[in-house]
């Protein structure tokens, strides 16, 4: 098929082409995204075909493979950390109504030999009209758990301490989650009670 006029052949470019056509009509072309190869996971769960396959790697080039692994296996978990952060906290509500903007975690120092943690029973809410309050974990009014709010609890339990091991906090700091965005903020000394 021939796109352009007194050509001799289809246009075939890699690069972005304009051909004008009669009598004032225009077609922009433009290749097509070539998508990101990816690599299957199950080709890294079998230890002996890793080994097989970066025996020749050297340690500097297996570090660095480790660190982007990890690194990205962090950025994983912050994202789930959010997800469930919204799905637990979101549904409550200040007393004016505002929505909830953010959640703050407050280290825990009384853990032995681990150094201060991400406290996961004390957090504390932030509303878009200001306000902040403690939340207070309860069960439902039978007296059992909900299976999806027990879920969302363990699961936030559980992100919440890989947080605190991929990025050990100091004592006294505060980390705020701001929901909306995903954003993960590490402050200075805390001041509620």
């Amino acid at each position: 098929m021939n796109l352009h006029p007194g050509g001799s052949g289809p246009l075939t470019s890699d690069a972005a082409t304009t051909v004008t056509m009669p009598p004032t009509s225009v077609v922009t072309l433009a290749p097509a995204p070539v998508p990101e190869p990816r690599l299957d996971a199950a080709l890294f769960t079998d230890p002996e075909a890793v080994r097989l396959m970066v025996a020749h790697w050297t340690r500097e080039q297996l570090y660095g493979l480790g660190r982007t692994l990890m690194e990205a296996g962090d950025r994983r978990a912050d994202g789930q950390l959010v997800d469930v952060l919204r799905a637990l906290f979101a549904p409550q509500l200040s007393d004016t109504d505002a929505p909830l903007v953010a959640v703050e975690f407050i280290t825990d120092t009384n853990t032995g030999n681990l150094g201060p943690v991400w406290d996961d029973a004390t957090v504390w809410l932030r509303y878009a009209d200001g306000t902040e309050c403690r939340f207070e974990f309860t069960a439902d009014d039978e007296g059992e758990d909900d299976p999806e709010y027990v879920a969302l609890d363990e699961g936030f339990r559980d992100l919440l301490a890989l947080r605190s091991e991929a990025d050990r906090p100091q004592s006294g700091e505060r980390l705020i989650v701001t929901l909306p965005v995903g954003d993960f903020n590490v402050l200075g000394t805390y001041n509620q009670s």
